[in-house]
């Protein structure tokens, strides 16, 4: 966290881990006693300086500012006499979940929504959710968005090289500066950019119900199984299976099936290429990376679904086979049960 050289606000305030609010790492005031303690002590081996300053940062002057940072860090180490071997730049390389169209076109009438252009049936997002626009009260207030980005100019990969070739303030390349350095390992954590879009949520379909004149579709899916929502509002493309050539696209909100009202797979419309039927199925896209694992849990005693991985090769591992009622309440103890009931085998019992 580095005063005077201000990394918050680059992602949603619930994503950022660069703020003066943030459990996270220590601030910059602090590093000088810190660098003093490590060179100071037998114990402690000094290797380089890390940080992580948030999630979906979408944009590259971010880590731009954050090399100026580091690179501060690292001027203030060597007055203590600590060589630099490594640097961290960690994490938040983004995803494209939406395209660029559609990323615009709700941001739009999210703003209408909210500064009361768009009546009821217009609306976007489930019971008025601002999202990004948290701060809007009226026309008057300027429609700049300050959420989280679900489409970027620089998605996966192409990020670092774009981070790399960024000028900084003083006119040098982050790449230069690491070279001038002596060429330290550069560290980067790009893991859920890589496994995100690399994985996808198949459900059936349970119903369809109406409210407030809006469609909502009924999930075999809860949000301990698509568990972004629970930290923040996000955005997944979906698709009803089989796709028909007389498909007709719809917009509807997406539910789950757990006994709680925040039981929301989508909190914004999606569109859907056609409004399903109770059994049919839908696969929810860009879900390998906490979609699936961040809250897993049995809640309201659902089993929790299995998990596959196709490989390059076309086979398939079952990395988690699908859970039974007897897997999460465990088989009965028949010994308990009264002497005069019925006899049943155990394949019966287990159903109870």
């Amino acid at each position: 966290r580095f005063r005077g050289m201000p990394l918050a606000g680059l992602t949603a305030a619930d994503q950022s881990t660069a703020a003066d609010w943030t459990k996270f790492g220590f601030h910059i005031d602090e590093a000088k006693a810190l660098f003093e303690h490590i060179s100071a002590s037998a114990e402690f081996h000094f290797l380089g300086i890390g940080a992580h300053i948030g999630t979906q940062l979408s944009k590259p002057q971010g880590f731009t500012r954050l090399f100026e940072c580091l690179l501060s860090l690292v001027a203030l180490a060597c007055t203590q006499h600590l060589t630099l071997s490594i640097l961290n730049i960690g994490g938040g390389f983004p995803v494209n979940f939406i395209d660029s169209d559609n990323a615009q076109q709700f941001q739009n009438r999210l703003y209408y929504q909210l500064t009361g252009k768009a009546n009821d049936a217009g609306s976007v997002t489930w019971n008025g959710l601002a999202y990004g626009y948290g701060h809007v009260k009226s026309e008057e207030c300027p429609q700049r968005w300050q959420g989280k980005a679900y489409w970027t100019d620089y998605p996966g990969a192409s990020m670092l090289g774009h981070i790399l070739q960024e000028p900084m303030a003083n006119g040098i390349t982050p790449l230069q500066a690491l070279v001038d350095l002596g060429s330290p390992q550069l560290i980067v954590e790009p893991g859920r950019s890589i496994t995100a879009p690399s994985g996808i949520t198949m459900c059936d379909v349970m119903g369809r119900k109406s409210v407030m004149e809006h469609e909502l579709i009924m999930l075999d899916l809860g949000i301990n199984n698509h568990s972004t929502n629970l930290i923040a509002p996000d955005m997944f493309p979906v698709k009803v299976l089989p796709v028909k050539q007389t498909d007709t696209p719809h917009e509807a909100f997406l539910a789950g099936r757990l006994c709680f009202t925040g039981d929301m797979i989508s909190k914004n419309k999606v569109i859907v290429n056609r409004l399903p039927e109770r059994g049919e199925r839908m696969v929810i896209y860009h879900t390998g990376g906490y979609s699936a694992d961040h809250f897993a849990s049995h809640s309201c005693g659902f089993p929790k679904p299995a998990k596959v991985a196709i490989l390059a090769d076309g086979s398939i591992e079952v990395w988690r086979a699908r859970e039974s009622f007897v897997d999460v309440f465990g088989a009965p103890d028949c010994s308990l049960l009264p002497a005069d009931l019925p006899s049943t085998d155990a394949k019966e019992t287990n159903r109870i």
